[in-house]
């Protein structure tokens, strides 16, 4: 209220997707929602301030919450009524929104890691269309959409009309199986629960221990992911103490080179560690400009002062 009384509309809109930039899966996501609730109570006072402003804020809550518990991590299906609220406080931008957001998904680097996006649509678009047609053309229309890539990856001959599935799986060898296996179980490091982090953590100790192989080659690709400062280090320190003696695997040292150019210091650190016990060199981490606070400081202790001038 106070941004919308001494900046305006469009600073308290700016103000909201700050907000939601800054919050992950740990955050108190339910801000937003409750943030949106209270701007609907004031909507009667000014419907084109408060209204956008609701929208905005249902809109930018259900996108970011992360459904299938933790699983998907755009639009938690469980709240759909934050679409149906956003759409009814305004529903032009509420759509623009929620495109804005299925945008910003698309384009990013870790897109790739981002699961949901065509589910959280199908669903909302079922119980409130965006625009003034039947529920069912929008959800079906993106469903469509969604088909082609949908086929795309699944093996087989996927059919959209009538007739059950039947995948045709490529050959894989059972050094192949038992990998995915491995990969499957220190993939729940990255959902939300602590239980699961520690299960997973777990997992990775005793697959050091019982298959060294499977186990560092789903290693290396757990950690290729944007996991974290924390569930990368915690990863790192398992594979540090409980790594065997040998060759590393040749995916698993490429990743470990890759890691010690990251920007936090513990990942740095570690994989450094590692890397060194198995015999091979670190590589120096590359220089990086420095922050422009410090710069200044710098600057200002090396320049000549006043009185010695």
């Amino acid at each position: 209220m106070e941004v919308i009384d001494g900046q305006g509309a469009d600073a308290a809109a700016q103000f909201l997707h700050r907000i939601a930039d800054e919050m992950n899966a740990s955050n108190p996501l339910e801000l937003l929602a409750d943030l949106a609730s209270g701007l609907r109570l004031r909507q009667d006072s000014d419907p084109g301030v408060f209204g956008p402003l609701a929208a905005t804020a249902g809109m930018l809550a259900y996108t970011k919450m992360r459904g299938g518990g933790g699983w998907r991590s755009f639009g938690g299906n469980d709240r759909l009524d934050l679409w149906q609220q956003a759409h009814s406080a305004d529903p032009a931008t509420a759509a623009r929104n929620l495109a804005d957001q299925v945008a910003q998904a698309v384009a990013e680097a870790s897109y790739s890691r981002t699961i949901g996006v065509s589910l959280a649509l199908v669903s909302a678009f079922a119980v409130q269309p965006p625009l003034a047609s039947p529920p069912a053309v929008s959800a079906f229309a993106c469903w469509d959409a969604a088909y082609g890539v949908i086929a795309h990856r699944l093996p087989g001959r996927a059919r959209l009309g009538q007739g059950a599935y039947h995948p045709v799986p490529e050959q894989a060898t059972q050094h192949d199986i038992d990998t995915a296996l491995c990969e499957l179980a220190l993939a729940t490091i990255a959902l939300p629960e602590r239980g699961d982090k520690r299960r997973a953590l777990i997992a990775a100790t005793v697959l050091l221990a019982s298959r060294s192989g499977q186990a560092q080659a789903a290693l290396a690709r757990v950690l290729s992911f944007d996991l974290g400062a924390g569930p990368l280090t915690w990863l790192l320190t398992v594979l540090q103490g409980h790594l065997p003696d040998g060759p590393l695997d040749a995916a698993l040292l490429e990743q470990l080179v890759t890691l010690c150019g990251s920007d936090v210091l513990s990942v740095r650190a570690d994989a450094s560690a590692i890397l060194a016990r198995a015999g091979h060199q670190a590589p120096a981490p590359a220089a990086t400009a420095a922050h422009p606070t410090l710069a200044r400081a710098i600057a200002a202790a090396l320049s000549p002062s006043e009185d010695s001038a």
